[in-house]
């Protein structure tokens, strides 16, 4: 049966129970706000006196000043008849015992994401002088947006050693005795070395979904003073190298030979190779591109043109044959032009005739400048007709009557030369070409 309220907070339901006591959500009717609310198990007659209840609030506000995106938020500490409570922060999400118990197919570098988170939390507490003492996958949440938040943090230093050795003469806590260090099972007190010996053993069941020790009390606690897990890679074959050292030395049973600091064991994870270092979705901008396969492309009939659509299709076609019978026109009339030219052009021997039946008996310098006259002529129309000819280096024959014309007689102009700069076609390949140009 729920109590109905605790302290002035209003009993909502309940959320779990667990070695240390029964956590519910409540309501904070002054801030208006639902909390979690746990309440310590520890027997009436064991309440603290003034000096222990002194020593509680120092210890408790000295956990609530701590702020960290990695460490649950305390948002009050108190006594219902005698029995101490904490209010904090309402999480939704899961465990990470609860995860680990699913085991889903986390990638590696979402796992060493958890590590880091955890070990951040923890490295920031310890900075401000405040020890876990109960690190393990119970007192570690995994929130809806997938943010790490340690739980409990410092709660066995806020009871003291009265209750947490009440407790365990009671057996609440022999759930954490999986991942207590050899020196805290041998009666010393824990210290940041502890925490990062039960850090080691969580990441050891984090990347293999199996714990470091796995016996049954007391065996366990055998097993954690005088024998070492396997090698984490031997159980976890995908687990980065550089990760099985770093949980190697973190689960060492002399303190002195583990990491003297939670930033020493980040610096070590940071040399696990980056590409796994980096979550999943923060590698939006430095994933590798990968090609998708994509399907076939299906063959599929082509849909029957609309009726409105036909007759701009009939013009665009219309146009085009057009088109390419004024281009055929043009081409054939050009070719016929350019043979006719050719055609009409006098044969070298008929030159000579007309040449003999023109040559009257003149001085020798008027056939010079008439021949001159004619090689200008010549020149000119072989500019005209934009054909360049190479010079006739050939000498002239002695006996070739020279061009003479008489005073005031019509000068004939010699033929123009048929062009050189088109290629003789006939017009069957012409046409050939207009109707491909047609097509």
């Amino acid at each position: 049966m729920l109590p109905s309220r605790i302290g002035r907070y209003v009993i909502v339901d309940h959320l779990g129970r667990g070695g240390m006591g029964v956590v519910y959500r409540a309501w904070d009717p002054d801030l208006r706000r639902n909390v979690a609310l746990k309440t310590v198990a520890a027997p009436l007659d064991i309440a603290p006196p003034a000096e222990q209840s002194a020593r509680f609030l120092r210890e408790a506000r000295a956990v609530a000043s701590l702020s960290h995106p990695n460490i649950v938020t305390i948002h009050d500490i108190g006594y219902d008849e005698g029995r101490p409570f904490i209010a904090m922060e309402l999480l939704e999400g899961e465990s990470l015992a609860e995860l680990i118990r699913r085991k889903p197919p986390l990638s590696t570098a979402e796992k060493l994401r958890l590590a880091r988170d955890m070990c951040r939390g923890l490295a920031y507490a310890h900075r401000y002088g405040v020890v876990h003492r109960d690190i393990k996958p119970a007192n570690i949440m995994i929130a809806s947006d997938g943010t790490l938040k340690l739980l409990d943090f410092g709660l066995a230093q806020i009871m003291g050693e009265h209750t947490l050795a009440h407790l365990t003469r009671e057996g609440a806590i022999l759930g954490t005795l999986n991942y207590l260090s050899p020196e805290q099972l041998s009666g010393a007190p824990g210290n940041e070395r502890s925490d990062i010996f039960a850090a080691g053993a969580v990441l050891f069941e984090l990347f293999t979904y199996r714990r470091a020790f796995e016996a049954e009390p007391p065996g366990v606690m055998f097993d954690i003073v005088n024998t070492s897990p396997p090698p984490l890679r031997q159980v976890e074959p995908a687990a980065p190298e550089a990760v099985e050292g770093v949980v190697r030395r973190m689960l060492e049973k002399d303190p002195q030979q583990r990491y003297e600091r939670l930033e020493d064991v980040l610096a070590a994870l940071d040399s696990a190779p980056a590409a796994l270092a980096t979550p999943a979705r923060a590698r939006a901008d430095t994933t590798t591109p990968v090609a998708i396969p994509v399907a076939p492309p299906v063959s599929t009939p082509l849909a029957a043109p609309a009726p409105g659509a036909m007759p701009q299709v009939r013009k665009a076609r219309q146009g085009s044959r057009r088109v390419a019978i004024w281009t055929t026109a043009v081409l054939v009339l050009t070719v016929a032009v350019l043979l006719t030219l050719a055609w009409l052009r006098p044969a070298p021997a008929d030159e000579r005739a007309n040449e003999d039946a023109l040559a009257v008996s003149a001085p020798a310098a008027d056939a010079t400048e008439a021949a001159e006259g004619s090689g200008a002529t010549e020149a000119a129309d072989s500019g005209a007709s934009g054909v360049t000819t190479e010079p006739d280096t050939t000498a002239p024959e002695a006996n070739q009557p020279l061009d003479t014309a008489e005073p005031g007689a019509p000068t004939v102009a010699p033929p123009e030369p048929p062009p050189t700069a088109f290629p003789s076609a006939s017009p069957g390949r012409v046409a050939r070409s207009g109707a491909s140009a047609a097509g």
